[in-house]
């Protein structure tokens, strides 16, 4: 092993380590803050945009097989 470079092993012994250490100091959770506000409702637009886009194609896919089906039924009947 080349000096000054950790293995996957030493990185993950290192990692359990910090996570068992009861003193380690973590940074606070700011769940209601502005930005965290901000990125909730972007995620929820965007959620909306998906669901909106989905429910139209299906219109459209249903609009296209019953218009396909009158024109066969023309053509065949």
């Amino acid at each position: 092993m080349p000096h000054g470079r950790d293995t996957d092993a030493e990185d993950a012994r290192i990692a359990c380590l910090l996570a068992l250490d009861r003193f380690a100091e973590l940074r606070p959770l700011i769940p209601h803050g502005p930005i965290a506000g901000e990125l909730r409702a972007l995620a929820r637009d965007d959620e909306r945009a998906v669901r909106d886009e989905r429910r139209l194609l299906n219109r459209l896919r249903a609009d296209r097989v019953r218009n396909t089906n009158g024109v066969f039924g023309l053509v065949v009947g």
